[in-house]
């Protein structure tokens, strides 16, 4: 018990329900995979070591636009480094139950798998678990909720080095726009923490919707006096604890702007519909690089590359390194 907080500081580790499918199918293809890239010194994007770490648990709930509910818990695994990985385990999702995903990030490339209940899946939704890896360490197709532990978490790094205040492919799944402008605020005995987040609509943009054959895409322009745009989305940390000599957010929540018809002319409302709090944490020792764990029926989809998409199979290699694409003539080129 961490005297401070009160948080509990040891926890049995959860590995979630996916656990069976990582150990039977996954470790011989990720211990193979990791040993040669060990022994390959001129390649760094195959390095690895060992550093410490905090890993957080914690959990966020929150609702949709029509009031149903969603809740999930989360594990946020804070290396030393730039590196970190989140895990989140929906235990409520209109419509679907439960759904694990996790992300990692080792300060240049987002990694993101996605895996769906055999449920979801047997009811023809889906055909494999969705693994992808594209540039950055923005969350682009995540929903909302997903935001609230990677800004608490996850982001500080990111927006200090975001100088020219412009976060990318946050929101991609929304609207077809590579960057939003922002605003951070940092705590002040840690400037990697975020303390406050503003996030901006832009006055004129294009929602993410394919037009039909010969349509113009769709642009949506905002009423006066909001033509310029306005705050969208706010993130804050409304209590921390210290943990081990570092400050982590102990409640935080995500508030939400938007424009509503009166009789005087469009105004803003907001409300919170999020909120996340942390349960526990403890120390631990991680290897780096920390990437999502995979299952044998997970499809990749690599979008590093400019020109093409690249798709392969976990079946021949866990996670692939940019310099393996020219080697397999078996990963498939993709259209953007």
């Amino acid at each position: 018990m961490n005297p401070i907080s009160g948080i509990p500081t040891t926890v049995p580790r959860r590995s979630g329900w996916l656990a069976p499918f990582r150990t039977l199918f996954c470790l011989p293809l990720l211990i193979g995979h990791l040993a040669s890239a060990a022994s390959s010194p001129d390649n760094p994007e195959n390095s690895s070591q060992t550093v410490d770490a905090i890993l957080a648990h914690g959990v966020a709930t929150g609702h949709s636009d029509e009031g149903a509910p969603y809740e999930l818990s989360f594990e946020a695994t804070l290396a030393e480094t730039r590196d970190w990985l989140l895990k989140l385990t929906y235990t409520k999702l209109p419509g679907k139950g439960p759904i694990y995903m996790e992300y990692a990030s080792d300060g240049k490339d987002l990694y993101q798998m996605t895996s769906w209940p055999p449920s979801y899946m047997d009811a023809g939704n889906a055909d494999s678990d969705v693994g992808r890896v594209s540039r950055g360490e923005v969350p682009g197709d995540a929903m909302l909720v997903d935001y609230l532990p990677w800004f608490a978490f996850c982001s500080g790094d990111y927006l200090r080095r975001r100088d020219d205040g412009m976060m990318k492919n946050i929101f991609y799944w929304m609207m077809r726009t590579n960057s939003l402008r922002f605003e951070a605020q940092f705590h002040p005995a840690d400037p990697q923490l975020p303390k406050h987040v503003k996030l901006f609509k832009p006055g004129e943009f294009q929602p993410r919707r394919t037009p039909r054959v010969g349509e113009k895409p769709l642009s949506i322009r905002l009423p006066k006096p909001f033509h310029e745009g306005h705050v969208w989305l706010e993130y804050l940390t409304l209590s921390t604890t210290n943990f081990a000599g570092r400050i982590l957010p102990a409640r935080f929540g995500l508030k939400l702007w938007e424009l509503e018809n009166s009789d005087s002319g469009p105004t803003l409302s907001h409300s919170m519909p999020y909120q996340g709090r942390l349960t526990s944490a403890e120390p631990v020792k991680v290897t780096l690089p920390l990437r999502p764990a995979l299952t044998s029926r997970t499809v990749i989809v690599d979008r590093r590359q400019d020109a093409v998409f690249l798709k392969y199979h976990t079946n021949q290699a866990g996670w692939l390194n940019r310099s393996d694409f020219a080697q397999d003539a078996t990963i498939q080129p993709l259209r953007p």
